[in-house]
């Protein structure tokens, strides 16, 4: 009769045991899970030795620059990617970085039919590319992939300053724009 008891305490343990190990398999530890999902923009917590690292949301006039194209963009030889050049002149009174909780990206938009990256097929949060240090008042020359996906044919890009979590320093005179029209044929 005893032996009838622990039976069912046997079972629960067991299935406690294999909703534990499923847990234990999802995407970190089985890289092809999830392989599919587009990377998220990094917030990672900065390297405790790194100085440099942007912990908070910068103040306006700190957080100021240019993203500016310097020359044609390219179609990578896998045709995966476009491939940009810019110079990114830093005018604020902080550094530029993509390190730390808060860190600064050329975040790249798709702009939609209307001019617009919210509406008509636009997409504001298409992709991020990272920065070095930018001291300020100095300026750097980044490159950028862009990944090739068919909701950019026949459209412009728009790549602007943003800060995670905070915002995007993306008025008139600090972004620079691109056709993929002759590239993506």
């Amino acid at each position: 009769m005893k032996q009838h008891m622990h039976a069912p305490k046997i079972y629960l343990l067991a299935f406690t045991a294999s909703i534990l190990l499923g847990a234990c398999s999802g995407p970190a530890n089985n890289p092809g899970i999830g392989a599919d999902k587009p990377p998220q923009p990094a917030t990672t917590e900065p390297a405790s030795t790194d100085p440099n690292a942007i912990n908070s949301p910068l103040a306006a006039e700190a957080f100021k620059g240019k993203v500016t194209l310097t020359g044609q963009p390219t179609l990578s030889a896998d045709k995966k990617s476009l491939v940009y050049q810019f110079k990114v002149q830093n005018s604020g009174t902080a550094a530029l970085y993509s390190v730390g909780k808060h860190p600064i990206h050329i975040g790249i938009a798709v702009i939609g039919t209307s001019g617009s990256v919210d509406t008509d097929g636009g997409i504001r949060d298409f992709s991020r590319a990272d920065l070095p240090l930018i001291p300020a008042g100095e300026t750097a020359t980044v490159t950028v992939n862009v990944p090739v996906d068919p909701r950019m044919q026949g459209r412009k890009l728009r790549f602007a300053l943003v800060q995670e979590g905070a915002g995007w320093r993306d008025d008139a005179q600090s972004v620079a724009e691109s056709d993929t029209s002759e590239l993506l044929k």
